[in-house]
């Protein structure tokens, strides 16, 4: 199990690095640039959702941690990794909805609410249960990442500079008369 997360860790950063390579490239393919980054935001929206969970639930398990860490570093964007323990208690991913914490609320309440399971020898249990799971929803629907969630994505600020840097190839391209060079970029 460690060796699939090591491998998983492993494959996901030397994509980011060398994603990051490219754009430091002095000539790069835009087309072949932007498949990379819609790839990585797919694997690093799923990782930051999934993974950071499965780290909460299973604790101690190095690699999970550096993935987790990772996901922080890059793709936290509408992600309260700090809620993570009551994304768990309720079952929802950590960049769920108002409308996704709400109906998990509702499923969870159904099995463990105290009046729905009657005088059950259990029933102390399933209050306790309820009583976490109220707490959850109640602090995942306080969080501020709801109120104003970050509409950002992973490596936009790295795409925002390729404009400027596509521009300042093409001019120097254009005035060392390197066409070749500059029909590349455009």
């Amino acid at each position: 199990y460690a060796l699939v997360n090591q491998m998983l860790y492993e494959t996901f950063v030397l994509q980011i690095e060398s994603f990051l390579v490219t754009t430091d490239a002095e000539v790069f393919d835009f087309s072949s640039l932007r498949t990379q980054v819609l790839h990585l935001r797919n694997i690093g929206d799923f990782f930051a959702d999934r993974v950071t969970l499965l780290n909460e639930e299973i604790t101690g398990d190095k690699w999970l941690g550096e993935i987790q860490d990772l996901c922080s570093k890059h793709f936290s964007n509408g992600r309260d990794f700090g809620k993570l323990k009551y994304c768990v208690e309720i079952g929802v991913v950590p960049s769920a909805t108002k409308t996704d914490i709400r109906k998990a609320f509702k499923e969870k309440a159904r099995l463990y609410h105290p009046d729905k399971i009657g005088n059950d020898t259990s029933s102390g249990d399933a209050g306790l249960m309820f009583r976490r799971v109220k707490e959850a929803h109640d602090n995942l629907l306080s969080s501020d990442h709801l109120k104003s969630p970050d509409r950002s994505r992973a490596f936009d600020e790295v795409l925002k500079g390729i404009g400027g840097k596509l521009r300042t190839l093409s001019k120097r391209f254009m005035e060392e008369q390197q066409y070749g060079f500059a029909e590349k970029l455009l």
